[in-house]
């Protein structure tokens, strides 16, 4: 698995020289993402994810005006108990929203600045995702109950998640659009 890549590499080196591995190193480097995240790198995420989800899905229930605290990886509703389990840590969603935003960096034509920010801005649009997903389906197991949400929701709110983080994506191009005016597309001002 280590060896795949650089070896990757070599093939376009070998059959194309530094000119061809240019034009393939994207691509290539791409191919990082099939491999899973090494298990010293899963399990040292993994916790820290999962607290953050918990106490900041906590939080934006209590703005919202939602009686709830965390203990734990709980979130405590009154009566009812939400358990953020290792699956809704987010960390999934983040490692494939990662390798989509690097891919959408690879087929768009940005300033370098631009396509930094965002694939370093995959990991905060997951998270938001990622806890956009707890609060939402904490609401319905006060709205609808558990029943239904552990039957339709839940799973819904899963599927879900990556439009959502995709959207958030589309309003950052935007955003970043808009930033910076090129003086090449303006040209200059014409006063009369």
């Amino acid at each position: 698995m280590m060896s795949f890549v650089p070896s990757a590499v070599g093939v376009f080196l070998m059959v194309g020289g530094v000119h061809m591995l240019r034009w393939a190193g994207p691509a290539v480097a791409f191919l990082i993402f099939m491999f899973p995240l090494p298990s010293f790198l899963d399990s040292g995420l993994l916790a820290p994810m999962q607290k953050i989800a918990t106490k900041s899905s906590t939080y934006v229930l209590q703005t919202m005006g939602i009686p709830s605290y965390a203990e734990g990886n709980v979130i405590f509703i009154g009566e009812m108990q939400l358990g953020v389990v290792e699956a809704c840590s987010g960390l999934r969603m983040l490692t494939i929203f990662m390798a989509l935003s690097f891919a959408i960096v690879l087929v768009t034509d940005r300033p370098l600045w631009e396509r930094i920010v965002i694939v370093l801005s995959s990991v905060p649009i997951a998270l938001i995702s990622n806890i956009v997903r707890i609060v939402v389906t904490a609401l319905l197991y006060i709205a609808v109950g558990a029943e239904w949400v552990d039957r339709v929701f839940h799973d819904l709110d899963g599927w879900l998640m990556m439009p959502f983080a995709l959207g958030l994506l589309y309003v950052e191009f935007q955003v970043l659009s808009h930033l910076i005016i090129d003086e090449e597309q303006t040209g200059p001002l014409q006063v009369t």
